[in-house]
């Protein structure tokens, strides 16, 4: 049953939406990073359930939004090359899913966009049917005071990713050790 996994859990769940409940206003934003497997996706979605199910807070209103939207779309991957140490080119597409394959001004942007908060504004998802990005997948509106960023790379701070980590009010790191 839910409430037996999240029960130890529901003190420090409980501050975090009494924190962006006391934004004034302010959109709350919580990155989740973490490495491919690691359960950034299930953590969010589930966070986002319990606050549409009212079960913390009535006046919490949430939504979980993916990184992988941010991808480059494939034919961009298959025609733009990165520079190996060696001197040789490969393909973005044979790396896909590492730091370089992202449009991180777009991710940043959006985040931009998230923290002004807008009446409405979009998001994009990722098809993992047809492996690219979705444009316009998620809409946003202006009730939305709880968001859920789950990706790989939002705490990294630096090349092109620099500052994107100080945007969010709160960083959770998923560590998963076999």
């Amino acid at each position: 049953q839910w409430s037996d996994y999240w029960r130890p859990f529901l003190p420090r769940l409980r501050d975090l939406f009494l924190a962006a409940q006391r934004g004034g206003g302010k959109r709350f934003l919580v990155a989740i990073a973490g490495p491919p497997g690691a359960g950034k996706s299930v953590l969010a979605h589930q966070l986002e359930w319990l606050s549409g199910h009212n079960i913390l807070h009535p006046d919490i209103h949430s939504i979980a939004l993916p990184m992988d939207g941010f991808h480059f779309p494939q034919p961009y991957l298959d025609t733009h090359t990165r520079k190996l140490a060696d001197g040789s080119l490969i393909p973005l597409a044979s790396v896909k899913g590492q730091i370089d394959t992202f449009n991180v001004p777009a991710l940043h942007h959006q985040l931009n966009l998230l923290i002004a908060r807008p009446p409405t504004m979009t998001w994009p998802g990722y098809s993992r049917i047809t492996h690219n990005p979705v444009p316009d997948q998620y809409t946003i509106n202006d009730a939305i005071n709880l968001v859920f960023v789950e990706g790989n790379y939002l705490l990294l701070d630096r090349g092109r990713y620099a500052g994107i980590p100080q945007l969010f009010d709160l960083r959770i790191y998923l560590d998963i050790r076999s």
